[in-house]
């Protein structure tokens, strides 16, 4: 009898080791490590400008143009990459050279606000674009490029813990079913495709395989017109 006490004892002394060093892995690969920046465009304002936001989010290196950006991106790796979609790279495709350089980087062109030059860059797998000029309103600049960085950040952290859930998914199956089976309904909501809802445009609707709801969506875009206040 004491020998089974003293066995299960120390089978409970295992399964808390094992479970404090599967909570250990997952709190690790929740933390987000530095994140990098990197703005490569002449225009001095636009540089400086998006640099003073980004650098409330982590370590930027500014440069001058995507040619000289160029080693860094070969060399380094960043989270985001703000370049010029055309004008400081001669004959470069801007796009597809970050593309090429830092593939896993979030591609961010600053652009002329022109409708079909914008849905081309997104086509082709821009993260997001900032129109120029950019917003006089620093605090309008900030909001969307600390937006982005969020964004970035959170699909980081969520790649790392699917990871390390999924390494250690059958000793948490063992230990803490609960918690595993809770986790697993969270892995399979984010990896659902996103929702967005349409207002005021039936057109779009259409195109966009969206829906005219405004509940339970994930997004939610309008359709104003000059008119509309």
């Amino acid at each position: 009898m004491i020998s089974k006490v003293y066995d299960g004892r120390r089978f409970q002394l295992m399964a808390d080791s094992r479970a404090a060093s599967i909570f250990a892995a997952l709190r690790a690969a929740a933390r987000v490590s530095e994140e990098r920046f990197l703005v490569a465009t002449p225009a001095v304002r636009d540089r400086d400008r998006v640099c003073a936001v980004l650098t409330a989010e982590g370590s930027v290196e500014p440069r001058s143009s995507l040619r000289e950006a160029g080693a860094a991106l070969t060399e380094g790796s960043y989270e985001i990459v703000v370049f010029d979609a055309e004008g400081d790279a001669g004959d470069l495709d801007a796009l597809a050279t970050t593309a090429e350089l830092a593939p896993h980087s979030d591609h961010v062109p600053l652009v002329d606000p022109d409708p079909a030059r914008v849905a081309e860059l997104y086509q082709r797998g821009a993260a997001a674009v900032l129109p120029r000029p950019l917003p006089d309103s620093d605090a309008l600049l900030r909001a969307h490029v600390r937006w982005l960085a969020a964004s970035r950040r959170s699909r980081t952290r969520n790649q790392i813990l699917g990871a390390a859930i999924d390494r250690h998914r059958a000793e948490l199956e063992e230990l803490e079913p609960a918690l595993a089976a809770a986790l697993r309904s969270l892995r399979d909501e984010a990896a659902a495709p996103a929702s967005v809802g349409v207002l005021g445009d039936a057109e779009l609707v259409t195109l966009a395989a969206a829906t005219t709801a405004t509940s339970a969506v994930d997004a939610v875009v309008l359709g104003v017109g000059a008119a509309d206040t």
